[in-house]
Parts: structure tokens; sequence; C-alpha cells
């Protein structure tokens, strides 16, 4: 009897598995582990070299400071404390980049759950981001410090419709840090925030939550997070802005009048909002079509003030964005800045048709689109990064292996030189390989990192000279105190390749040389301090 208690007992086991797996199937962790473990899978298919963009993070790495460029620094600090568990490299920055999209999907799936009451719409429209294909696309592959955006954004959604629902003192503390996360992750967040700040207010019924005394706790929160950054700000505020006025003006060469730059931003701003909300809202218009009333809507009812609230929201970031187009004659508008409001139309569009009940075929011709378009980007992922990183058609091809160069370097000059370079990609794939170097790169305005004792290594990208097989001395004026410029012969200076001939076209290589009698250096210019 008890073999039988005991076989009735793992029968049991087993279907309670079986039922834990195939709701798990259903629910939003599968299907985002599955993605972003595959794209993290993918990048790790070029581990020996870093994008661009990435090179910032690298060397950044060196030095805790409260600023570094015209990002903030939060995704940086994010990748220096994992640099510090598993070394400065493409692994460090997979896993951040993998475990901020985690919780952005997670945040965003909250938001929903709180903002549509069918579980399954919830989930259909946190998939709907699939549907944005620039927001999708670049989030797995490129971007840095908008992915930390893009969490601080779903979480402030997430916050402030809890407060809104539940007035709990526990998520305005929540909202003070999430706005924190968002400011010290990207500047354009002060956009995101005030226009969210602007449509609760417009609401009686949120407008009391707003001006609750308690939301003296999310702005004490808020400043006492982000008051050591702002003070950063304000010390290097002409650089800072200069550095982000380039960014709004693209044309800024050419003499244009006020109102043709006028023209070209507004023209970008509307191009980028149809192509970055149009597909979402095709799709769903078509999956509604022919969708019924839910058993219990005997009419259509008035969305929700949650609903209004995040439509309100929309409408004001267009307009705030339209406004600053004209006010300040902008000729620039990057899609890549409407990326976190275009998280919130699919919520807002689910939210509106929540009283509506789409048919299967509906439901299922849904789903075959989010599934066609993420296999698309991982099969035109798998495809670039087997056959087309090699390519050696700009200065600085993707699959780059700087192995060689390090252990030439090494053999020269030890484990831990003091290299000196302007090129970021060529610093930080060296730090790579050299992690006990010292990386100087003069390439940024406002962070230096302060040279120190060691061996100097001068490395520099051939082509960025024209082929130029002399030291160019130029290109690291800042550091003439410590290595003033010289006669080098040209049998001390060194070409080695990082990309090999015949896998994509010409061999690329990087030169250094060993500047001899070099061992600690005198005194070197100050660096920004914590």
């Amino acid at each position: 009897m008890s073999i039988v208690n005991h076989w009735l007992s793992v029968r049991q086991s087993i279907r309670s598995l079986k039922l834990v797996m195939r709701n798990a199937s259903r629910s939003i962790a599968v299907p985002v582990v599955l993605i972003l473990g595959v794209f993290a899978l993918l990048r790790m298919n070029y581990a020996t070299s870093i994008e661009p963009d990435e090179s910032d993070l690298i060397l950044f790495g060196q030095q805790l400071v409260w600023g570094y460029s015209e990002q903030p620094p939060l995704y940086s600090w994010l990748c220096t404390l994992t640099f510090a568990f598993v070394g400065p490299g493409a692994l460090a920055l997979t896993i951040v980049r993998t475990l901020i999209l985690a919780l952005t999907v997670l945040s965003l799936h909250s938001a929903s759950r709180t903002l549509i009451p069918d579980s399954r719409m919830a989930r259909f429209a946190t998939y709907s981001v699939v549907l944005i294909p620039s927001l999708t696309w670049h989030s797995l592959t490129y971007l840095t410090h908008s992915i930390l955006l893009f969490l601080a954004s779903a979480a402030c959604l997430h916050l402030v419709f809890r407060i809104v629902q539940y007035g709990r003192t526990r998520d305005y503390l929540g909202l003070g840090a999430a706005c924190a996360v968002g400011l010290m992750a990207k500047y354009n967040f002060a956009l995101f925030l005030g226009a969210l700040i602007l449509a609760a207010v417009s609401l009686p019924e949120v407008r009391r939550r707003v001006l609750d005394l308690r939301m003296l706790l999310t702005v004490g929160i808020f400043l006492v997070l982000v008051s050591p950054h702002l003070y950063w700000m304000y010390e290097h505020r002409e650089i800072i802005r200069n550095d982000l006025l380039l960014k709004v003006s693209k044309l800024r060469e050419v003499q244009l009048g006020y109102f043709s730059r006028t023209a070209i931003g507004l023209k970008e701003l509307i191009l980028n909002s149809l192509l970055t909300v149009g597909p979402i809202a095709l799709t769903l218009a078509v999956m509604y079509r022919s969708a019924q009333p839910k058993a219990d809507e005997h009419q259509e009812r008035s969305p929700d003030v949650l609903t209004r609230l995040l439509g309100r929201f929309l409408f004001t970031s267009f307009v705030m964005m339209f406004g600053l187009i004209v006010i300040n004659g902008w000729d620039r508008f990057h899609e890549r800045w409407l990326m976190p409001f275009a998280l919130a139309v699919p919520l807002w569009l689910f939210a509106r048709k929540s009283h509506l009940e789409p048919n299967t075929s509906a439901v299922r011709g849904f789903l075959a689109v989010v599934i066609a378009l993420a296999l698309s980007y991982v099969i035109t992922r798998t495809v670039q990064t087997t056959y087309f990183l090699n390519r050696t058609d700009g200065l600085y091809p993707l699959r780059v292996d700087y192995r060689a160069i390090g252990r030439a370097i090494e053999a020269e000059a030890g484990s831990a030189p003091l290299i000196l370079t302007r090129q970021r990609e060529v610093g930080a794939n060296l730090k790579m390989v050299l992690p006990n170097a010292r990386v100087c790169c003069c390439f940024w305005n406002l962070y230096d990192l302060p040279p120190k004792g060691g061996p100097i290594v001068i490395a520099w990208n051939p082509v960025i000279v024209n082929g130029q097989t002399e030291v160019p001395w130029s290109w690291i004026e800042r550091y003439w105190p410590i290595a003033p410029p010289r006669f080098v012969p040209l049998e001390a200076i060194r070409e080695i390749p990082v990309v090999a001939a015949g896998s994509g076209g010409r061999a690329a290589t990087v030169a250094f040389t060993v500047l001899p009698g070099s061992g600690t250096p005198a005194a070197a210019p100050e660096a920004n301090s914590p």
C-alpha cells in the first residue's frame, strides 16, 4: 500500500510540475529570458572586442567620479561595479545590459498589469514593444545609457499608477528613487518627468495625490541621490551645454535660417513619431477590428483615470517636444529620444480597448507577428555576428582581436604600462587585454584619468592619421608634460594587425611605441575628483 501511495504521490508531483511549466510558458518571464539569453550569447560571439560606444564604459571604469561626459554617470558606475567581479570586457558589459533590459520588461509588465485588468492583455501589451522595431533592435544591440533610461521610465509609470490607485508611502519613496535613476541615466529624462507631472496635475483625481505632503519624500529622495552630480554639472555647465547643443544640431556647419532649421526639426519629429508608433497602432487596429464587447460590457465605457493619465502624458510629451523645436530652432530630433515615450504607447492602446475581446484568430495573428519579428531580430543578429563583423571599411571594425598587440606591449613595457591615446576604441581594447594597464585617453572634454608611474606607451590607429608612421604627437597634446614630443625612429614603432587580412578586407592594424627611458612620469594634469 505504501508503494502505491508513493507512486500516486510521484504522479501528482509530475502533474504539478507540468502545470507549473505550462503556466510558466505563458508568463512574461520565459520569452524574455529566451530572447535576452540568445542575444547575450550572440554578443559573446565576438567577446574579444567591444563596440565603439562601449569603449567609454571600459575607460570610465578605471575611476569613480561624479561625471565623465555629456552623459550622466550611473550606467558607467554599474559597469565599474561589474568590472570588479568579472574584469573589464564584453562579459561585464553584456551582464549589465541583459539585467537592465530584463528589469525594464518586468517594470513595463508591472505597469501594464496595474493599468489593464485582463492579465493576458497585459502580457500582450508588454510583448508589443517588439512591434516598435527601432526600440527593440537598438535596445538589444546598440544603446547603453538609453536602456537605463527605459528602465527608469517604465518604473516611474508603474509607481505613479500605484500612487494614484493606493497612495502608499512606499510608492512615493520608490518614485523618488526611480526619478533619480532616470536623471542619472540620461538628461532627457527631465522631459519625460516634466510631461508626466503636467499630465498628473491636469487631472483632478490625480492632482490630490501629487499635492500630498508625502510627495516631499519623493522630492527629498530624488535630491539626495542626484545632488552631487548636479553640483558637478554646475561646475562644468558651459562644456555640458555646448556638447548637448551639438546633439540637437546636425546642420550646425550649414548657414540656415531659423525657419529652415525649425522645419527640418519638425519633419524629423513627425516622421520619427510615425515610424515609431505607426507599426504598433496599425497592428492593434487590425487585431481589434472585429472585436466584440466583453460579456460584462454592454456599452463602451469611458477610460479610467489611469488610461486618461497615460493619454494626456503622451499628448503632453509630443506638445513639449514640438515646442522645444519651435522655440529653440533645433534641426535634429533623433528617434532614440522618442523611445522612453514609445514604451507607454502599447500600454495606452491596450488600455483603451480593455472593454473589447478580440476573436481567437486575431489574437493568433497578433502573436504570429510578434514571434515573427522576434525571430527576425535573432536571425539578423546571428548573420551579422557571424559574417559581417570583420569588415574593415571603417576606422574600427567590430570584430577585432587585440591580444597580439597586448602581448607585444607586455613584452616591451610589462603588464602595467601607462598607455596614452586619443582614440577611445584603441584605449578600451588595450585595457581589455592589459587589465593592469592605466589607459589615459584625451578624447573627452570633461574627463581625464591622471597619468601615473610606469613605462609610457603611445598607441594609435594609423588610419586616423592617414597611414602616417610617425607618432601623432598633436593628438596627445594634453600629455606633453609627461611625454613631450621627440624624435622616435621608425624601427621603434610597431604596427600589429587587429583584424587579419582575408577576413573581410585588408588587415587593420594598431601602431604603438614605447618611449625609451620612461619610468615614473612627472606631475600630471589634475582630473575630476569624486
